[in-house]
């Protein structure tokens, strides 16, 4: 394996050997080296103006008061029953604390429309609660999801109810089409050229794919709004037929270990499973569980232990996220660079009055003690003080790694500090992204979660606005892989794909 995946590099003139004739599998994964690095040395944050998300705080609007703030409390679910009914008078007074509180720390505020948005829905929100007795908390749970229903922020939840754009992925699997000469054709052969899919240029839905037998092939995807299945035009040279697709099955519907973190060695090839963007002992946030120290360090050491070897996956498919730090942590281990992400950050500054709501600063001086800490904080993570935010527009990344290949595995179920992490090995050359596209949870962040002061009701809400180039992430729709593994046989094929391409030993 190591002979063979060496020659090979050594062949794309990626290590220090000359280039030689290549043809078969090595000439088709050569191709596949070449555009993605291609691909991926031009992603980079979009040089957009965030002035206009900014929220004008000095306006006459209403915002989170230090009375409020004392209303804050932790979540508990023990104390949570939805049978119970809620007092008429505090299901108004909390509609009003929940509108203060998103003007002044929502991240996405202005992103989702601002005032103009978020008054409409308080004005149909009161005038659809009664105005004595009670409300039953079910319905006052579900008064309050569908008015809010125009945030599309994955990260924003409502007792449990995510504000995630209801975005499929769809494929067809059986049927295999070709690509010559940039042209794509239904026959091995390549004599029926695609002319269009449903009125489209044909490669706005035939993707790269693993075929059956661990093979480069084409496959038909879309994302689409939910649905039992779909189908498509296909318009070739020889005639039209329909394409039927289906909800995509991807790596995620693979039995996940029990693990946050999994190291071994498969066929001569080192594979990370991170199953959860750990946590360590000094996390404050008490999301870390008793083994997350040990599995966090275990993972960063693999930084240096897959370096030993020319090729290595990472398996992030069944990560949900967590820690945000940990992806750039990993990333400097491995690189000795700091990490640049792909997307511009405006991030609110809290205010003296929010630091003493929730962070429990008692005066102005211990407000200016934990705003210092936090402007440190933030600083290292190359975000800036502008105003009332803090600012990031990383410069663009791409970082050699000539004698090595790195394979990223995703799904839908890979989110927020996951596709984070996705977003920085796009930086890197030579790594090459298999599966399904991400869950698209990361236009906003989960930066707080908290009891609503009179239903009790569990909200989590962000105060960042992560501006990506739209073609590369959008909330719901995420990141799209270089190479789709979907269907059956996952394991298998994704094995057979590594033997053929990358030297893995196969077991048999």
């Amino acid at each position: 394996m190591v002979q063979q995946l060496a020659a090979l590099l050594a062949a794309l003139s990626l290590g220090a050997g000359a280039s030689v004739p290549l043809s078969g599998n090595a000439a088709t994964f050569a191709a596949l080296l070449e555009e993605t690095n291609a691909a991926h040395a031009k992603i980079d944050a979009p040089r957009a103006d965030l002035d206009r998300y900014r929220y004008d705080f000095q306006s006459d609007k209403p915002l989170f008061t230090l009375e409020d703030g004392k209303r804050i409390r932790a979540f508990d679910q023990n104390n949570l029953d939805l049978h119970d009914p809620l007092p008429a008078d505090e299901a108004r007074d909390e509609v009003g604390w929940v509108m203060r509180l998103l003007r002044s720390q929502y991240g996405l505020y202005t992103w989702s429309g601002g005032d103009a948005a978020f008054d409409k829905a308080e004005k149909e929100i009161l005038a659809a609660l009664p105005e004595t007795g009670t409300i039953a908390l079910v319905d006052y749970k579900a008064l309050m999801i569908r008015h809010l229903s125009f945030i599309g922020d994955t990260h924003f939840s409502f007792d449990g109810h995510n504000f995630q754009p209801d975005i499929q992925l769809f494929a067809d699997e059986s049927r295999a089409y070709y690509r010559k000469n940039g042209a794509f054709y239904t026959d091995a052969a390549c004599t029926d050229a695609v002319r269009a899919i449903d009125g489209q240029a044909p490669e706005t839905y035939l993707k790269r794919a693993i075929g059956q037998n661990g093979e480069l092939t084409y496959y038909l995807y879309r994302l689409a709004p939910r649905a039992e299945a779909l189908e498509m035009k296909v318009e070739t040279a020889g005639g039209t037929f329909t394409a039927k697709l289906h909800l995509a099955v991807s790596l995620d519907s693979r039995t996940a270990p029990e693990e946050n973190y999994v190291y071994s060695v498969r066929g001569g090839i080192p594979f990370m499973e991170l199953n959860r963007t750990v946590f360590g002992e000094d996390d404050q946030s008490g999301w870390s569980n008793q083994h997350d120290e040990d599995d966090k360090q275990a993972f960063l050491a693999s930084a240096e232990a897959i370096k030993e070897y020319p090729a290595a996956v990472l398996d992030l498919s069944h990560n949900p996220g967590g820690n945000g730090d940990l992806p750039p942590e990993w990333f400097y281990r491995y690189t000795g660079e700091q990490a640049r992400p792909n997307y511009c950050t405006l991030r609110i500054r809290a205010s003296d009055t929010w630091l003493r709501s929730c962070y429990g600063a008692e005066n102005e001086e211990q407000c200016a003690e934990i705003r210092a800490q936090t402007d440190a904080y933030h600083a290292a993570g190359g975000l800036r003080v502008d105003g009332d935010y803090y600012v990031g527009a990383p410069e663009p990344q791409f970082l050699e790694q000539p004698d090595r290949v790195l394979f990223v595995l995703t799904a839908r179920h890979t989110a927020s500090a996951a596709e984070a992490f996705t977003d920085l090995m796009h930086n890197l050359q030579n790594v090459v992204t298999i599966g399904a596209n991400t869950g698209g949870v990361l236009t906003n962040g989960a930066n707080y979660g908290i009891s609503l002061p009179y239903s009790g009701l569990f909200f989590q809400f962000g105060e960042c606005l992560f501006y990506w180039d739209p073609a590369y992430f959008q909330e719901g729709a995420g990141m799209t892989p270089d190479v789709y593994l979907t269907g059956d046989r996952l394991n298998e094929r994704l094995e057979l794909f590594l033997t053929r391409y990358a030297g893995m030993q196969s077991k048999k």
